[in-house]
Parts: C-alpha cells; structure tokens; sequence
C-alpha cells in the first residue's frame, strides 16, 4: 500500500503535483503549454504558501 509520506510539506507537495502532471502530458499527449501553465499554477501555490 502506498501512504504519502510528504502530506502537508508545501514544497513536497508542489513536487509531487509536477510529477504526476508531468505523467499525465506523457500519457495523454497534451502540449506543452498545458503543463506550463500546470507548473506556473504551482510555483503560484508555492509563493502563496511562503508569504
């Protein structure tokens, strides 16, 4: 069984969340603006937290 061992860790969680974005461009063949703006969402996340 897989648990989170991260949960909660903003940084953790904004690596975890450009992983599986990252995935899903591959699986799914989306552009690459699609995972810019993914990964612009996060570093905003990210800013946000450390404010």
């Amino acid at each position: 069984m897989w648990v989170r061992g991260h949960n909660g860790h903003v940084l953790n969680e904004a690596a975890d969340r450009a992983s599986r974005a990252a995935r899903r461009q591959h699986e799914f063949g989306l552009g690459p603006d699609w995972l810019d703006r993914l990964i612009a969402g996060i570093a905003a996340d990210c800013f946000a937290a450390a404010a």
